[in-house]
């Protein structure tokens, strides 16, 4: 989030339609301010390829004036989040999770009304980030920059320890409380909102996951001592896309409401408070909302489990971390009047555990990919696609010494859970 480069030609290309007067018109309906006039602005690359595989980001610096002379200016500053021109596989695969269209509808309609739920509860701290403004016509957002209010993002290889994991679920529980009252007060307030990350709705993404359980057998092939295991992943391969969507299967007798539906340590901007030895993590924020979907909430908590909390903390801290998630769940539930059945904390666990493969696909898929190297081919294309240059990429994910050692110690694991049964 800290490069401030000029933008690439393909990202001049995203932003051929950006000028003055579309920054004035949005700015001036979110101040309601018709005197508002843009003086100037200057526009930066905003993330490296790995921080958003699917759009362009930018850093916006806009001048703005409420006087017709400018005689008295203020900096805001922004983040600019538009598309990408895609082709091939990834064009399919923004389409088929319309990513675009369902987060300019998040901070369009969704979020105003989670933050204005927060201000009833009396809670002084933000989910989201403000939304300036969005363009559906564009496919643009135009969001607060929440680096000048002090978040940044942390290494994609910093894992959360106990203290973190428990700040950042209990925004989470806060999230799919508040959620929760949304669709019971507005039934139909998600419907645009079908369609996580694994789906029945589409094909998209299987290559991703079919390919990375190829080169797992590939490199377990070489371990002696991996044989049974090797030959349990080579059966999975006859029921890995089905074993996986069952996971976001909608079951009406668990507790559901609207999850993130891609939690993890690149999808949180952090506030740190400096202590005298260590850092400390004071605040959380969610950002990027293109897999948000209707769905159990536990999905959430396997993905960010699986992906970005301290190896030491998996799975040993997992019913700890469940038993303080469903105590702040219950909590704002009951605050918000919400009045479905609640489950017990039993019942939750029971939920979660019964998705534990979509933790097997977030640690042996998933999180691979999100901590690899940037390199040249690091981006969703080579991710989705399986050509040569594609799977040599892939093949380099699992050549790291940390990912073999990942394999060696979750594989085993999910064994004896029964996963690959």
């Amino acid at each position: 989030m800290e490069n401030l480069s000029k933008p690439s030609s393909e990202e001049k290309t995203a932003l051929k339609w950006f000028n003055t007067h579309f920054l004035e018109k949005h700015l001036q309906n979110y101040f309601n301010d018709k005197q508002l006039s843009v003086a100037s602005f200057d526009i930066n690359s905003g993330s490296g390829k790995r921080d958003n595989f699917a759009s362009a980001l930018f850093r916006l610096n806009v001048v703005i004036s409420n006087d017709s002379n400018c005689s008295s200016t203020k900096i805001l500053k922004l983040i600019v989040k538009t598309n990408l021109e895609a082709s091939g596989c990834l064009s399919q695969a923004i389409s088929d999770f319309d990513i675009y269209g369902k987060e300019i509808e998040f901070y369009r309609d969704i979020a105003p009304q989670i933050q204005n739920s927060l201000k009833k509860l009396n809670e002084n701290f933000p989910l989201t980030a403000i939304a300036y403004g969005v363009d559906t016509a564009e496919t643009v957002m135009l969001l607060e920059d929440l680096v000048e209010s002090g978040y940044r993002l942390t290494s994609v290889h910093e894992g959360f320890d106990v203290d973190g994991a428990k700040l950042v679920l209990k925004r989470i529980a806060t999230f799919h409380a508040i959620t929760a009252i949304l669709q019971q007060e507005n039934p139909n307030i998600f419907n645009n909102f079908k369609y996580g990350m694994v789906t029945r709705h589409t094909d998209s993404y299987n290559t991703f996951y079919t390919t990375g359980l190829e080169i797992i057998i590939e490199i377990t092939s070489n371990w002696p001592e991996f044989t049974v295991y090797t030959e349990k992943l080579k059966k999975l391969r006859e029921t890995l896309i089905e074993k996986a969507r069952c996971t976001f299967d909608i079951k009406p007798q668990h507790f559901n409401t609207l999850i993130h539906g891609d939690i993890w340590i690149n999808n949180l901007m952090l506030k740190f408070k400096k202590k005298p030895t260590e850092l400390e993590i004071e605040d959380v924020i969610l950002i990027d909302f293109q897999y948000t979907c209707w769905n159990s909430p536990a999905n959430d908590l396997q993905f960010f489990f699986n992906s970005s909390l301290k190896e030491s903390l998996r799975p040993n801290c997992f019913d700890e971390l469940i038993e303080y998630y469903h105590q702040q769940l219950v909590t704002f539930l009951k605050r918000l009047t919400y009045k479905k059945s609640i489950p017990t904390l039993e019942e939750f666990k029971a939920q979660f555990y019964e998705r534990s493969f979509y933790g097997f696909i977030a640690s042996c898929f998933e999180q691979p990919a999100m901590t690899s190297e940037e390199t040249e081919e690091a981006d969703m294309r080579s991710l989705l696609g399986v050509d040569e240059k594609s799977m040599n990429y892939k093949r380099s994910i699992y050549r790291s010494p940390k990912v073999q050692d990942k394999l060696r110690k979750l594989i085993p694991i999910y064994d004896r859970m029964g996963l690959f049964n």
